[in-house]
């Protein structure tokens, strides 16, 4: 067994549990989400090789923003327990990630990913047409709005394995495209919009590591994601058009009341302004240590958090948690950027890490940030100075 296994299963648990519970009928299993994601992220850490670990300025700032949270939770009490549960199995992620043996090669995780992603596109194809949508044009799929999304999170993390494989060729790149082509036309048609882009992104930023030989394939890659994904929207154009108005009116120059905003319920650009006010409106007054975990949603009038993990943690968690986990994406993202250009799962790592980020900052939710910490801890543990795999100091 390979600890790629237990890898994919976290990578993808969004997609699974939305695929069981939608089986058995239900919105929601305490003990199922507790299992998936648990179940993996302590199966993982048991493959972690953690003697001769080089602690890294990324540790020490996670320990920091532990021991914020820590007193952020003393000084306003205990968080609701289900929030409190899957923010912990998500700051679980980064130590369990921290060992994990390098070098594995990327077989397991692309058949289990491979297996989520094509049935994530039949039963979203099957409920394109004649299923109820919700008010964005999206369908309903087994009971769940948003799992167009989380397939086609799980999709992304498949391209970027290939965009940075070791044996990545024009052929090769051709071929896996023309597998992936099916599920980026049907999410796309699903109408999920913000995480395409991201995924762009992504897959531009595994360009800027690709070796020189292999940039024209990954090149191939996003040409035909872009192409796939063109087709999509276009099957629904109407939908797509009417997405499309609903983004741009919030540049038109219309000043909204507060009451206006807070009675959104369609415009999920008008939303998310209004909530990125609030945080920032809210940023002054947090303190060292903030207001406490989840405590944004309650006090939003929508209801709902910030969707930008870095200012939700700035709120909830004190001007020192914000910084702590900026500061912690920063050394990421540095460190990981040196690995990259000489070495292929740090290009992997260092692409991922670039596309949970980007989703972050506009679905971003402390309590399920499991995969940013996820990345966070592989990224650290690619940059130490005795990596087997890069050879070189970090």
């Amino acid at each position: 067994m390979t600890w790629r296994i237990p890898f994919a299963i976290l990578i993808s648990s969004g997609p699974i549990l939305a695929l069981i519970n939608g089986a058995l009928g239900s919105i929601s299993n305490p003990v199922l989400t507790a299992a998936v994601l648990g179940g993996s992220t302590v199966v993982i850490g048991l493959f972690g090789h953690y003697r001769g670990i080089v602690l890294r300025e990324i540790d020490v700032l996670f320990a920091a923003l532990v021991a914020t949270i820590a007193v952020s939770v003393v000084l306003n009490g205990l968080p609701p327990a289900r929030d409190a549960a899957l923010f912990a199995l998500s700051l679980a992620a980064y130590p369990a990630c921290r060992a994990v043996p390098l070098g594995k090669p990327f077989g397991a995780f692309s058949a289990i990913t491979i297996s989520i992603v094509l049935l994530g596109a039949i039963v979203v194809a099957g409920s394109l047409y004649g299923a109820a949508v919700d008010l964005r044009g999206r369908p309903v799929v087994l009971g769940f709005g948003h799992a167009p999304t989380v397939f086609l999170m799980s999709l992304g993390f498949l391209l970027i394995v290939i965009a940075t494989s070791e044996k990545l060729t024009i052929h090769r790149a051709i071929f896996a495209c023309v597998i992936a082509c099916g599920p980026i036309v049907i999410f796309a048609a699903a109408q999920v919009r913000f995480v395409f882009v991201a995924l762009l992104i992504a897959l531009l930023a595994s360009l800027l590591v690709a070796r020189s030989r292999q940039r024209v394939a990954v090149s191939v890659i996003v040409g035909i994601f872009v192409l796939a994904g063109t087709i999509g929207f276009a099957a629904r154009h109407q939908t797509s058009i009417g997405s499309l108005r609903a983004a741009i009116d919030p540049f038109n120059g219309h000043a909204r009341s507060e009451a206006e905003e807070c009675a959104e319920s369609y415009n999920t650009v008008e939303m998310r302004k209004t909530l990125l006010r609030s945080a920032v409106s809210k940023m002054p007054d947090a303190g060292l240590f903030g207001h406490g975990l989840s405590s944004f949603e309650r006090t939003s009038c929508l209801k709902m958090f910030p969707h930008n993990a870095v200012l939700q943690a700035a709120v909830e968690f004190g001007w020192l948690g914000g910084a702590a986990l900026v500061l912690m994406i920063v050394f990421a993202l540095r460190r990981i950027w040196t690995v990259a250009r000489m070495d292929r799962e740090g290009a992997f790592v260092f692409s991922a890490l670039v596309f949970v980020l980007v989703n972050d900052l506009a679905y971003g939710s402390l309590v399920s940030s499991g995969l940013l910490f996820l990345f966070l801890g592989y990224a650290a543990r690619l940059t130490e100075q005795s990596s087997p795999v890069t050879g070189a100091s970090a």
